[in-house]
């Protein structure tokens, strides 16, 4: 093709041009990078463990092997992953790995699948034996009614189990399980209001509290923190991870967290670096 000799060239891009003007689709390439690396092999940055969640730890940490502790849960699927697993995992391990048993009953009927994948897909059960060690009862509906009538008479409420379908009478576990007496820590694992379990189980029969919430449940859970009505917390993510660091035993929560950082990391360079530029670029207009 002949170019005559009045054609305009096309006007040929400076460097800081074409890094301004870059396709986006390479910042999210990077930002893929960045969040993938960190999860597949954790980077371990610092995490500094906020006193509610180290007193939780400190609490189970104080009971003895043999110790039961009941888990109350209402967690669902979509809040699994994110909010509830981190925590829940390192928690439950750490019962594991120190010969505390533990009975799980769910406010939702969902929570007993979850229960059924964390101890069948995740969890080290080590020596621990169903029935004798652990236990699943399964969905028990009815709120703070279902609380209240679990507290009082357990074998009145529930008549099997939710994975064997057996009788309470053939768990060895059950032996001397009556009423809310026979726990040494109570667990939430949910977002409801933190003060119907509270009322049920620590103001009736003085049985230590602990919860593991959403982020969102922050405030809600502080003030009955502050008032020592219960003996410690963990909200979301972050409460998660501060969970797996307590307990040595680093999961989806540091990963995440790594990710978290290192992609806001990426964020804030990216965002220095284009006004860097962009300051440049200006100075040379004018």
């Amino acid at each position: 093709m002949i170019r005559f000799m009045s054609e305009e060239r096309p006007e040929t891009k400076s460097l800081i041009d074409k890094v301004l003007d870059i396709d986006s689709r390479v910042i999210f390439l990077l930002l893929a990078v960045v969040l993938i690396v960190p999860i597949a092999r954790p980077i371990g940055f610092p995490i500094s463990v906020s006193h509610y969640t180290a007193d939780l730890y400190s609490y189970t940490e104080g009971l003895e092997s043999g110790s039961l502790v009941l888990f109350w849960n209402g967690m669902g699927w979509g809040w699994w992953p994110s909010e509830y697993r981190p925590a829940t995992i390192a928690f439950t391990q750490y019962l594991i790995d120190n010969g505390i048993k533990f009975i799980s009953v769910s406010g939702g009927p969902d929570d007993p699948l979850i229960w059924d994948h964390i101890v069948t897909d995740i969890l080290d059960l080590k020596d621990y034996e169903y029935g004798v060690d652990y236990l699943i009862l399964g969905y028990l509906p009815g709120a703070e009614a279902a609380k209240a009538s679990f507290a009082s008479e357990i074998h009145t409420l529930v008549k099997k189990d939710y994975l064997q379908g057996k009788t309470m009478d053939q768990f060895p576990i059950m032996d001397g399980v009556e009423d809310a007496t026979a726990f040494d820590l109570v667990v939430e694992i949910s977002s409801t209001p933190a003060e119907i379990i509270i009322r049920q189980f620590y103001t009736a029969y003085d049985i230590p509290i602990g919860l593991i919430g959403s982020a969102g449940m922050f405030s809600d859970f502080l003030p009955f923190y502050a008032s020592k009505q219960i003996v410690g917390f963990t909200c979301g993510l972050s409460g998660g991870a501060e969970l797996e660091y307590l307990t040595n035993s680093p999961r989806w929560g540091i990963a995440a967290l790594d990710a978290l950082s290192t992609s806001h990391i990426l964020m804030v360079i990216l965002i220095c670096f284009s006004n860097v530029l962009y300051l440049i670029q200006k100075r040379k207009v004018t």
